[in-house]
């Protein structure tokens, strides 16, 4: 499998519905991509939402056990992102 161009990185913690609309915008970009979402241990149904969404690319969902932060989920998803360039994306952010 070839790198992608791009890995984004979403971080979410009970963004609900904002979840979904930020990937759907992000696949109408046709640029190779991985999307990660890192869950914070949200309380509401935004990851059933994002699972939902289909858009033809399934995103790596990291489910955090608590709230560990904005920072330290950013840092696990670096640890997985294969592309070339990354983008650390708000989930409140349509692209």
């Amino acid at each position: 499998m070839s790198e992608p161009d791009i890995s984004v990185i979403v971080v979410n913690y009970n963004a609900g519905p904002m979840l979904a609309a930020c990937l759907a915008a992000t696949r109408r970009n046709r640029a190779v991509m991985q999307r990660i979402v890192v869950d914070n241990a949200s309380s509401d149904d935004s990851i059933t939402q994002m699972e939902n969404l289909d858009d033809g690319i399934r995103p790596l969902l990291i489910r955090n056990d608590r709230n560990k932060g904005f920072s330290r989920a950013v840092n696990t998803a670096l640890q997985r992102a294969r592309g070339r360039a990354v983008l650390i994306l708000n989930p409140d952010c349509i692209v």
